[in-house]
């Protein structure tokens, strides 16, 4: 199993000088941009395998609504829609249905 992590990006900043006594002691710089990942916590691991084993049970339902609204975005194109098929299309559009 692969080990899940975040990926967090960092800005690049600009890391003022340090100065003492009015000596500057080391130089101010640019700090380039930069990221790290973060490995997921026990509880994170296991909320994402729910949302996986979810994902696997509404994949063959997705492709069927994606089919469906293919098939009425291509009547639409081709001016062969009814009134009925383009109230589904508006609804499916606007995640009613």
């Amino acid at each position: 199993m692969t080990s899940r992590h975040h990926t967090i990006g960092y800005p690049a900043k600009l890391i003022a000088p340090v100065i003492l006594d009015g000596v500057e002691v080391e130089s101010g710089y640019l700090q380039p941009p930069y990221q790290e990942d973060v490995p997921f916590t026990a509880d994170e691991e296991t909320a994402r395998d729910a949302e996986e084993l979810v994902a696997v049970e509404e994949r063959p339902e997705r492709l069927l609504w994606e089919t469906e609204l293919k098939r009425l975005q291509d009547a639409l194109a081709a001016d062969s829609i009814t009134d009925a098929e383009l109230r589904k299309l508006m609804r499916m559009e606007r995640g009613l249905e």
